[in-house]
């Protein structure tokens, strides 16, 4: 089932904002950091490097060459060597102004790797020194260069402890207050670089890129944690908005379902059941659930029972069962996982698993179907019925005619003469009986335009008294009528001959000796009486209520009264009450009969209001 979704795209919007304004902001501290952490790496080379030029500078003896090598302070050597290798100082190198090479080297094998580029050269007239990194045997070296600066006076006269103010280099800019320095000779020139390994160096800023990319990611993914966290929670409330919604769906489409449904478990025990169950089991309300299906009676056992066996080997399928009054199509439904039992054979026969054996029960009632189809099966009947007399009835009343002419001729004939003129009267009779008969299974059979008015009640319950007063004096029974509706809106002729029927089956009954106390329904009848009475605005219509204090009906008589040719006296066609019902039913309105044995018959038809009108 779809459902509409929440509006919850905002908090998720806003928290995917929140963490990608996270990432930006790590990403650019840990470069800012990264960038910090490089200049100072920068500066501490070029700290140490200036550090070892100036330490190298004094140390070494600014003296004339002497076959391209420069004498050194006695103990200058050693020095140097514990400088490389504690200082990481990894290439020295003394050069001419031009970048020619003007000593032999100090460290033969490092020296070689190096060269002096133009660029190093220009530079360092341009800015006085030069700092910077090259590579030199695929490594990298921090390189520092500048001028040594010339002999002391003391070091080119030879005569120690004269001190002479310091010049400055070569490569130095002069100062404003200080004039351009006094160029030495060419040979006096000279540049010391100084290369320092970057390996130490680079390690340690390698590692804390690596503690910051760490970090980063520690903090970014802990964010990204959180998003997704926030996430999950707000689908699962979302999961949650949506169960709440579908279980109280579920439970009012089931409390609200007109069909039955009942949960049993491997045992019968009835685990959930609707209220249309209840209804439909004849159980009172809430009584249903916690019982086991044997215990509801044999007929709703019946119902609730399992048959998974005896269909093992058929499709799922509806069956039909009576109820009572009801109607019932049941379906019986297995909830095991594995499928419904007899699929396969049946899965609980080896595992015991929760649930196992559950079953589903589904109860529909199609009693009004029932009738349906037998007012259907009624209307076909009666179609055949038509067809029947329709072709009959011309056929039949022309020959009865002449035999009632003819017997009415012998009963003048044999007048006073028995018993032939009584054979006479009686063949009269029976021939008129025979032709009420066939015109009442003409009416039956064929419709009738009927001409619905306003018909006065009062005035057509007086005229049947008078109409059937010999019949009524006959039984020994009493008349009444007793309208509080005066009028009511139906076809004149048609109410009539129903009033008539009805009338005349209650004489009948009451002529059959047999006596009953009076209907509590109307205390004013009693006994061997016939009553009349209506009343109005209580069914959307105008009742009319035609009752008697004879012996009443069996309900299989009752169930059956209206069917045609149905008739539990031993004379009549059973076509009276059948005439009624269709009558009823063209009016739009219904008939009902209200009896039981010994409590006499109450016959109720509904004549509907008409269209746009109210009872006054």
């Amino acid at each position: 089932m779809q459902f509409l979704p929440a509006k919850n795209k905002g908090p998720l919007l806003l928290a995917l904002a929140t963490l990608l304004l996270i990432a930006l902001a790590l990403a650019a501290s840990s470069l800012q950091a990264l960038r910090e952490q490089r200049r100072s790496l920068d500066s501490h080379l070029l700290l140490a490097a200036r550090s070892v030029h100036a330490a190298l500078a004094g140390a070494l003896r600014r003296r004339p060459l002497q076959d391209g090598e420069l004498p050194l302070i006695p103990g200058a050597a050693a020095f140097m060597q514990e400088l490389r290798a504690e200082s990481g100082v990894h290439f020295l190198g003394v050069y001419g102004p031009e970048g020619e090479r003007l000593v032999a080297p100090l460290f033969d094998e490092d020296a070689q790797r190096f060269q002096i580029s133009k660029r190093m050269v220009q530079v360092m007239q341009e800015e006085g020194e030069f700092k910077g990194v090259e590579l030199a045997g695929g490594l990298q070296l921090f390189v520092y260069g500048r001028d040594m600066g010339p002999p002391r006076l003391r070091d080119r006269l030879g005569l120690p402890g004269l001190p002479v103010p310091p010049s400055a280099g070569p490569f130095e800019r002069p100062g404003p207050d200080r004039p351009p320095p006094r160029q030495p000779p060419l040979q006096a020139r000279r540049v010391l670089l100084v290369g320092l390994d970057m390996s130490p160096h680079l390690a340690t800023y390698r590692s804390f890129v690596r503690t910051a990319l760490l970090q980063t990611s520690l903090v970014f993914f802990a964010a990204a944690g959180l998003w997704v966290l926030g996430v999950v929670l707000l689908n699962r409330r979302e999961l949650a908005r949506k169960t709440v919604t579908l279980e109280r769906l579920q439970s009012r489409l089931l409390d609200n379902l007109p069909d039955g449904l009942v949960h049993l478990d491997g045992h019968g025990a009835v685990l959930a059941a609707n209220p249309a169950a209840h209804v439909l089991l004849g159980v009172e309300e809430g009584a249903l659930v916690g019982r086991n299906s044997l215990t509801l009676g044999s007929q709703a056992a019946a119902l609730l029972a399992d048959e998974s066996d005896a269909v093992a080997h058929r499709p799922v399928r509806w069956r039909q069962q009576q109820h009572g009054e009801r109607f019932l199509e049941v379906l019986s439904l297995t909830m095991d996982e594995a499928g419904p039992a007899g699929a396969h054979g049946h899965p609980c026969a080896v595992t015991a698993s929760p649930g196992c054996g559950e079953r589903l029960v589904l109860l529909r009632d199609r009693t009004e179907l029932k009738k349906l189809e037998e007012h259907l099966s009624d209307a076909r009947r009666l179609a055949t019925v038509g067809v029947l007399a329709a072709g009959v009835a011309h056929e039949i009343r022309n020959p009865l005619s002449a035999l009632r002419g003819f017997a009415q001729f012998f009963a003048k004939k044999l007048a006073g003469k028995q018993p032939e003129e009584q054979y006479a009267n009686t063949m009269v009779s029976e021939a008129d009986r025979l032709n009420r008969v066939v015109g009442d299974l003409l009416n039956l059979a064929r419709p009738r335009a009927l001409s619905p008015a306003m018909v006065d009640l009062q005035a057509l319950g007086e005229e049947l008294g008078h109409l059937l007063e010999q019949d009524i004096a006959a039984v020994d029974a009493v008349f009444s009528t007793d309208f509080q509706a005066q009028m009511c809106y139906a076809d004149a002729d048609a109410i009539k001959q129903c009033l008539l029927n009805l009338i005349l089956n209650s004489l009948q009954a009451l002529g059959e000796g047999r006596e009953a106390a009076a209907p509590a329904a109307h205390p004013a009848v009693r006994l061997g009486a016939v009553s009349v009475f209506g009343t109005s605005g209580t069914a959307g219509g105008v009742e009319v209520f035609v009752q008697d204090n004879g012996p009443g009906m069996r309900e299989s008589e009752r169930r059956h009264a209206f069917d045609p040719f149905y008739t539990s006296k031993p004379r009549g066609a059973g076509l009276g009450l059948a005439l009624v019902e269709k009558t009823m039913r063209e009016h739009g309105g219904s008939a009902r009969i209200e009896s039981a044995p010994g409590q006499g018959t109450t016959v109720r038809l509904l004549f509907p209001f008409p269209s746009g009108e109210e009872a006054a």
